[in-house]
């Protein structure tokens, strides 16, 4: 394991989720990828103390069907939603749906630390551990 955590990135391009698990390893973190809402299901269901990133651009089952999915079977992950289209109004009933944060692509590294220093936050405050 990363010795900063486990982060699971859900996206449908390889590109994505190759550049994603580069950048977080690199910067001390477990990745595991996964392409799809099945698959990142599969993958919480086995490890579900996990930050995710989740596109919600999914095709079959989009980003917001798999965060109500995580909320209801694994409230204790930590999720930030990401989003190529700049569609605002979804990333915001991504967060009113329990998403810690989101993060537009192209993405800005700055705004990505925020978002994860957010969702690590929650996921400590979650299970009672402080730092």
């Amino acid at each position: 394991m990363g010795a900063l955590g486990r982060i699971l990135v859900v996206d449908d391009d390889a590109d994505i989720r190759d550049l994603l698990a580069d950048y977080f390893t690199i910067e001390g973190y477990s990745v595991t990828p996964a392409a799809n809402g099945p698959d990142a299901l599969e993958v919480l269901r086995r490890d579900p103390r996990m930050l995710v990133l989740l596109d919600l651009g999914l095709p079959g089952m989009n980003g917001v069907e798999v965060l109500k999915h995580i909320r209801r079977d694994h409230p204790e992950a930590s999720v930030i939603v990401i989003t190529g289209n700049q569609d605002l109004e979804l990333a915001r009933e991504a967060v009113g749906l329990g998403a810690v944060d989101h993060v537009f692509k192209p993405f800005d590294s700055e705004r990505l630390e925020r978002a994860l220093a957010i969702a690590v936050r929650a996921m400590r405050e979650s299970s009672g551990v402080s730092r």
